[in-house]
């Protein structure tokens, strides 16, 4: 991530964090560099998990409810234009229906469930 780019986006969460009560908030108005890293962390793990199958079901609520808090966060702060100009809800519900497949194919988790049942 590029220098400009970071600044962009500790832009975007002070600007979503800037409606949470203050008596929510205390000491997180300081350590918004800290969110930005652990979000972006979560995201990029998450969506590593999902593309090589690994716990596709948990991989996929936690995603969902990851950009679910983040689209309810836009739309109080922005109002609903963003989080929909931005299809923040539909990747939440493309999450969580993934989380319902029970069927699994080309994953991960299939690799070490034969290795356990041998």
């Amino acid at each position: 991530m590029e220098c400009g780019q970071k600044k962009n986006q500790l832009g975007v969460i002070g600007l979503v964090l800037s409606n949470t009560p203050n008596c929510l908030t205390h000491g997180f108005r300081d350590s918004i560099n800290f969110i930005g890293i652990l979000t972006t962390t979560a995201e990029v793990v998450l969506a590593i998990f999902l593309l090589i199958g690994f716990k596709t079901s948990l991989s996929g609520k936690l995603s969902g409810f990851l950009l679910l808090i983040f689209g309810v966060a836009m739309t109080i702060t922005t109002g609903i234009k963003a989080p929909l100009d931005y299809s923040v809800f539909s990747a939440a519900a493309a999450g969580f229906g993934l989380s319902l497949i029970d069927e699994k194919y080309l994953e991960i988790d299939l690799l070490f469930d034969k290795k356990r049942s041998n």
